[in-house]
C-alpha cells in the first residue's frame, strides 16, 4: 500500500509538469478574469522556474552534492558492496537488458570496485531485472549471464528480489546478510548521490550506518550567461525525480523507517 501511494504521489502530485499544466487548464477554463489572469501568469512562472537548468543545478547540487563522494577506506576490502536496485529492467522480447539513465552507474562502478579488489561480492536488492515478474518469469539467470560478460562471475553476486522500495532494500538485504554472518560494517552501499541520504538512515535502523560510494554526484553550475536562462524541458522531468527523493524522505520519517 505504501509503495502505491509513493508511486501516486510521484506521478500525480510531485511533478513540476502536472502543476504548470494544471495552472494553464485552470487559467484556460476559468470565467472570472481576474483568476485566469492569476493562472496563466502562475502558469508562465511555473515553466520559466522548472524549465532552467541553471537554477535546478544549483538547487540540486546544495542538496545532494556536498557529500563527499565515498567513505570506503583506501585500505580495506569489503565483504560486500550492497547495490541498490532500480538502474535496469529486462526486455523479454529483445532478451537485452536495458539501462535507466544516471542509476546505470551503480552496477559499472560497483564492478569495477569489485575488480579492483576492494569488494569480495555484490549484492543486488530489488532491481526490476531480477525480480520475478507477475507473470512469474524470472529474468535473474539472464542478469547473470549478463555479469558473465562483465567479468564477475555467479559466486561473487548474492540476488534479493522482493524489494520494492528502499526501506524493503534495507530489511531484506539485512535477513540476507544475518543469515550469511555479515555485519553492516563490512559492507559499502552503492547509489545515487541524491538517494544516499534515505538510503543510508534506513541501513542504520539495522546496525551500524555502512560505508558508501554515490555515483551521478550532481556539479555545481560553472559561470553564468544568457544561455542559463534557456528553457529546457527534461529539466522539467529532472526536477520530478528531485523532488521524489526529498518527499520521500519526509514520508519514510512519517512512518518511522528513518
Amino acid at each position: 500500500m505504501f509503495f502505491e501511494l509513493a508511486q501516486f504521489l510521484k506521478f500525480f502530485i510531485i511533478s513540476p509538469i502536472t502543476w504548470m499544466i494544471a495552472a494553464l487548464v485552470s487559467g484556460l477554463l476559468l470565467h472570472d478574469r481576474k483568476l485566469r489572469k492569476l493562472f496563466l501568469s502562475l502558469a508562465v512562472l511555473l515553466f520559466m522556474f522548472f524549465t532552467n537548468p541553471w537554477i535546478y543545478a544549483e538547487i540540486n547540487y546544495r542538496s545532494f552534492g556536498t557529500r563527499p563522494q565515498s567513505t570506503m577506506s583506501k585500505d580495506k576490502t569489503y565483504e560486500v558492496a550492497i547495490v541498490m536496485g532500480g538502474f535496469s529492467n529486462f526486455n523479454i522480447q529483445t532478451g537485452t537488458l536495458n539501462f535507466i539513465g544516471d542509476r546505470a552507474p551503480r552496477l559499472w562502478d560497483a564492478v569495477k570496485l569489485y575488480k579492483d579488489g576492494r569488494v569480495k561480492r555484490l549484492l543486488i536488492t530489488g532491481d526490476p531485472s531480477i525480480q520475478i515478474r507477475e507473470d512469474n518469469a524470472d529474468t535473474s539467470d539472464r542478469f547473470l549471464d549478463y555479469m558473465k560478460t562483465m567479468g564477475v562471475p555467479d559466486s561473487a553476486i548474492i540476488l534479493e528480489k522482493k524489494a520494492l522500495n528502499t526501506q524493503q532494500n534495507a530489511r531484506y538485504t539485512h535477513e540476507i546478510l544475518n543469515r550469511q554472518h555479515i555485519p553492516l560494517s563490512e559492507c559499502v552501499i552503492i547509489t545515487n548521490a541524491n538517494h544516499m541520504g534515505r538510503a543510508l538512515r534506513c541501513f542504520s535502523k539495522f546496525g551500524k550506518e555502512p560505508a558508501y560510494y554515490a555515483v551521478s554526484c550532481p556539479l555545481r553550475p560553472t559561470g553564468f550567461s544568457h544561455r542559463s536562462l534557456y528553457p529546457r524541458w527534461s529539466t522539467a522531468v529532472e526536477w520530478e525525480s528531485m523532488l521524489n527523493e526529498s518527499v520521500g524522505s519526509l514520508a519514510y520519517a512519517l512512518a518511522g523507517y528513518l
